[in-house]
């Protein structure tokens, strides 16, 4: 590996739950990284549904999107719906849902 090269990030991010009723919470977390060595950034937003079925059984719904600067970001490679090496300047958003069961 190449030891010269010297790599500088920075995420910062914060997020939350609201109970809306005993049952149900929604969610929000946003993210900031920053790649200081070259210049680039990503951000990240999600929001969240959880809905309790019972004490140890919930369902929930999770939809995201991460918007790559113009520069790029060098943290990670970033990957599009399609599979491929997302591209600076864009976007990429999912959704997901499921089920949680607590032993």
């Amino acid at each position: 590996p190449n030891t010269s090269v010297s790599d500088e990030f920075t995420i910062i991010g914060f997020g939350g739950s609201y109970k809306i009723i005993p049952a149900l919470a929604l969610n929000v977390a946003y993210y900031n990284n920053k790649d200081k060595t070259q210049n680039g950034s990503a951000d990240t937003l999600t929001m969240g549904v959880d809905y309790s079925l019972s004490k140890r059984t919930s369902i929930y719904a999770q939809i995201g999107s991460v918007k790559q600067s113009a520069t790029g970001w060098g943290g990670a490679n970033l990957v599009d719906q399609n599979g491929g090496t997302m591209s600076p300047g864009n976007t990429v958003s999912g959704f997901t849902i499921g089920i949680h069961s607590f032993f």
